[in-house]
């Protein structure tokens, strides 16, 4: 799944809990270290995506595994400073959709080969369904 899908399955339930349905936020943080080269708007696209305003200013965070700790720091300490009144800080990582800049083809193959790879040496045997 990619990652943009992972991430909108946790905001859209939040939007629509606090009632921020066209809603203006002082900031939407998104953290993901591994992104393809074509998502460089991927903060931007999980707002165009859900029905805050598209007004909210939203940002991308990449950090090794601490990009999601970031969004957050960063949203609350604005929250702290008085720079924004609110802010939405989230974040994903989707290895099933890895950032491997070749074609579509070429990326099938190596999830294949790895696959293929890992069940030989008995490491997914117990994760293999038919």
């Amino acid at each position: 799944m990619p990652v943009d899908d992972l991430i909108l399955k946790s905001v859209d339930p939040l939007i629509k809990d606090l009632k921020l349905e066209n809603k203006k936020v002082g900031q939407v943080m998104v953290g993901c270290c591994t992104t393809h080269i074509d998502a460089h708007g991927l903060a931007r696209d999980v707002v165009a995506r859900t029905q805050l305003n598209q007004d909210s200013p939203a940002f991308l965070v990449r950090g090794g595994c601490v990009s999601s700790l970031e969004a957050v720091s960063v949203i609350a300490n604005k929250i702290a400073l008085g720079q924004i009144e609110s802010g939405i800080a989230c974040g994903g990582e989707s290895i099933s959709d890895v950032p491997l800049e070749f074609n579509k083809n070429f990326q099938q193959f190596a999830l294949k080969f790895f696959y293929l790879r890992e069940r030989r040496n008995g490491l997914l045997m117990n994760l293999v369904t038919k």
